[in-house]
């Protein structure tokens, strides 16, 4: 009789056990999901914007949105050679290539090197083949 009671007592405590460590990995995986899939407005938070400023990801346009938060990575790109910044941004283009909306500005910088970033409304000054500064038009 006594074995079966130890038995028992055993399963009882496996079963605790169990129940014990998918509790806790809800109550880890929980937040981290929420934190991996509401990330994507956040400059601080998003990892693919993240890796793509890190040199480890590519481009995607819609990173162009958080250029007006992320201040240090801005002020990190001037005196950045025109090559290096063609690594990061693959669809800068003149005004030859502007939308509509870029064409009404580009009557304001046609007398500078300036190139658009995609088809946002996000500039980058040139001088001497290097960033002299990024502008964002909007009316």
């Amino acid at each position: 009789m006594l074995p079966v009671i130890v038995l028992s007592k055993m399963k009882i405590l496996r079963k605790k056990r169990l129940m014990f460590m998918a509790i806790l990995a809800a109550i880890i995986a929980g937040p981290l999901g929420i934190v991996i899939l509401h990330t994507e407005d956040s400059h601080n938070l998003n990892f693919k914007y993240r890796f793509w400023k890190a040199g480890w990801g590519e481009f995607h346009s819609d990173y162009v949105r958080f250029l007006n938060v992320d201040v240090n990575f801005r002020q990190g790109l001037i005196g950045k050679k025109l090559e290096e910044i063609e690594r990061l941004f693959p669809n800068i283009h003149g005004s030859d290539e502007a939308t509509d909306y870029q064409r009404g500005y580009s009557i304001y910088i046609d007398h500078a090197d300036y190139r658009w970033i995609g088809e946002s409304a996000w500039t980058i000054e040139f001088e001497n083949g290097r960033v002299k500064g990024f502008h964002l038009w909007k009316g």
